[in-house]
């Protein structure tokens, strides 16, 4: 948990919190994702939102479930690396994203 709670800190200037929603643009939260993985914190989704000023809207079709993933044999890829791409693809985007780590 104290690992988690570091993460936080160290990406709290990069992050914005609407609503008790932390959240980062792709960029940050594709960093956030290699610093989860560094310390075997598993991604277990993430969820796109737009931000309106102090409004924040979900985006059902910009976000990923990565809770049931199997763990990833040799051919496969686990959640950190499905994380990475899915923020990837939207890298250009002007969304926000959380970040849902299993604490």
């Amino acid at each position: 948990m104290a690992i988690l709670q570091e993460l936080e800190k160290e990406f709290s200037t990069r992050a914005m919190e609407r609503h008790g929603v932390v959240l980062m643009r792709p960029a940050g939260a594709m960093e956030y994702v290699a610093r989860c993985a560094e310390h075997s914190i598993e991604v277990l989704g993430i969820d796109g939102f737009r931000v309106d000023g102090d409004q924040i809207q979900p985006l059902m079709e910009h976000s990923i479930d990565l809770s049931l993933s199997p763990r990833p044999t040799s051919e496969q890829i686990g959640s950190h690396e499905q994380a990475v791409e899915f923020l990837k693809a939207h890298g250009g985007s002007d969304l926000w994203f959380e970040i849902v780590v299993d604490a």
